[in-house]
């Protein structure tokens, strides 16, 4: 089983029978980057601390009384982590608020996101203008991503009031970098001058609490309820609830998480076992190195986030594989291991790859990539019907290495290369997907 191919890449491969004790493998202890193959760990992880069933619970409060439509007190808006938490849901905790009558709130709203830390960023990798790197808290919103309309300079957000600042650079190799300014409550970017955007740009939100909480306030204030100031307070005893808004049930958002991939709903679904497990001081890194012992307790792999969203994590091959296998008849109240994957031809980042009549539905697996990063890991089916757990991962470190250092002077040739490098490293490895399948 040769997949390398030169010096400069590393591979880490493993197949194993899942009803017998074939393996095959090649340097599958060497550690590599699992990207988002993470997710295959951190999600089971939540779903046995937390159960399939678990959900959710975002609630608004209000302190002092109601009387002829004003509220003489405060609304208190607090978080459970949910990160699916999007317009409807925000409908809805608006109009339970409108339904008790109120028309002016005399106090503020405050957004209560204590349950565990707000995380500014998931990682720092790249430039910070990906929506796939957001802020992380109790308190999450339409993915903690903002909107911008780009027809006017500066650009203005989508959804009017949004505390929103763009400053204007003459430098940059990016349209838009992130940079914070003297007002925290303010999300702040860099835009680069003369900057080419699209009419509609999506960029990440810094402070998800307080984007959280904007929101909530635009949708009140549409339906008539008065509310002018927006801050962070943790909410007293003696407060009165008014609704209490129930995610999906965590099966179903650990589906949609492997099937998309989202690294949000990974990190906030992770923090939120942890609390369960009252894991202390509770930081990404230290919710990680609980999730780490779940794959090997004696040898437990360095990670240091659950999304697999940075390029220090490291996991080998044979690791994944050993996981993989004893997880293989693994439920949760009849939602089985395998239902959280993607299936070839057929869904998730598997459904245009495998595609034809032959391979079709004989690889069930999780794919995750970075740049100068393509692995995937799950079972596969042979075509004399024996099931096998692999992984195999694949990288140029040194390339990565390369781009994570932010160069301007080569960043934009590396990113070319990646994106052709990624669709070779694609090909290879359904070429040798497809070879174990038709020779075992």
């Amino acid at each position: 089983m040769n997949f390398k191919k030169n010096k400069s890449e590393k591979v880490s491969i493993n197949f194993s029978e899942i009803n017998g004790s074939k393996v095959y493998s090649q340097t599958d202890e060497e550690k590599i980057a699992p990207a988002s193959v993470l997710k295959i760990f951190s999600m089971t992880y939540a779903l046995n601390v937390l159960g399939p069933n678990f959900k959710f619970k975002t609630k608004i409060f209000h302190t002092g009384k109601i009387e002829n439509n004003i509220l003489n007190g405060d609304l208190y808006f607090v978080g459970d982590g949910d990160p699916y938490f999007n317009h409807p849901q925000l409908v809805n905790t608006a109009l339970s608020v409108v339904r008790r009558e109120i028309k002016k709130v005399n106090g503020n709203l405050y957004y209560d996101n204590t349950l565990f830390p707000q995380i500014d960023v998931l990682s720092k990798l790249g430039l910070g203008d990906q929506t796939y790197n957001p802020s992380v808290g109790a308190l999450n919103a339409e993915f903690n991503r903002l909107s911008l309309w780009t027809s006017t300079r500066p650009p203005k957000s989508i959804i009017p009031g949004m505390p929103l600042e763009i400053k204007e650079a003459k430098s940059g190799f990016m349209p838009t970098q992130d940079f914070r300014s003297n007002d925290d409550a303010k999300e702040s970017w860099w835009m680069r001058k003369n900057a080419k955007l699209t009419l509609r740009t999506d960029l990440p939100i810094r402070d998800a609490g307080q984007w959280s909480a904007q929101l909530l306030k635009y949708h009140l204030n549409n339906f008539g309820v008065e509310v002018t100031k927006v801050a962070m307070k943790k909410l007293p005893k003696d407060s009165t609830l008014i609704s209490s808004e129930a995610s999906l049930p965590l099966w179903n958002l650990v589906t949609l998480t492997m099937e998309y991939s989202n690294n949000l709903l990974a990190e906030a679904i992770a923090l939120r076992a942890c609390v369960e497990k009252r894991i202390s001081p509770l930081t990404l890194e230290n919710c990680a190195k609980v999730i780490s012992k779940s794959i090997n307790s004696k040898s437990p792999p360095k990670i240091f986030n659950s999304s697999g969203l940075s390029v220090d994590n490291e996991l080998s091959a044979k690791d994944m594989t050993n996981f993989l296998k004893s997880n293989f008849q693994k439920s949760w109240k009849n939602h089985t291991f395998l239902s959280l994957l993607s299936y070839s031809g057929q869904s998730g980042w598997l459904r245009n790859r495998l595609a034809s009549p032959g391979y079709n539905m004989r690889v069930f697996a999780k794919t995750g990539s970075l740049d100068f990063v393509n692995n995937i890991a799950g079972y596969i089916r042979t075509r004399s019907e024996k099931w096998y757990s692999f992984s195999l991962l694949h990288t140029e470190d040194k390339k990565r290495e390369a781009i994570s250092e932010l160069d301007s002077k080569n960043y934009k040739t590396l990113k070319n290369q990646a994106e052709t490098w990624r669709k070779k490293s694609l090909d290879r490895t359904d070429s040798f997907l497809k070879e174990f399948i038709d020779n075992n």
